[in-house]
C-alpha cells in the first residue's frame, strides 16, 4: 500500500473501511506466511534433516569483517 494511491484520500467512513480492509488483508497474509513456514520446517524435520546454524559457524576469526578503510582504500 502506498499513500500516493488515490483511494487513500477517500472521505470519512469509506476511507476508514478501506484502511481496515487493507489491514485485515495484511494480517491474513502474515498468518498464511507463518503457517507455510511452520509447515515447511515440520516437513524438513520429518525428513530427518538438521535445522539451524551449521556447526562451527560461530568462528569469529573466519567471520571477521575488515574495517571500512581496508575495504574501500580510505587511508
Amino acid at each position: 500500500m502506498s499513500y500516493q494511491e488515490p483511494w487513500t484520500e477517500a472521505p470519512g467512513e469509506i476511507g476508514e473501511l478501506l484502511y481496515a480492509l487493507t489491514g485485515w488483508v495484511a494480517r491474513m497474509e502474515s498468518q498464511r506466511r507463518s503457517e507455510r513456514t511452520k509447515a515447511g520446517l515440520a516437513r524438513v524435520k520429518a525428513q530427518g534433516k538438521k535445522l539451524g546454524r551449521p556447526k562451527g559457524s560461530k568462528n569469529r576469526k573466519r567471520r571477521r569483517i575488515a574495517p571500512l578503510d581496508d575495504r574501500y582504500g580510505l587511508v
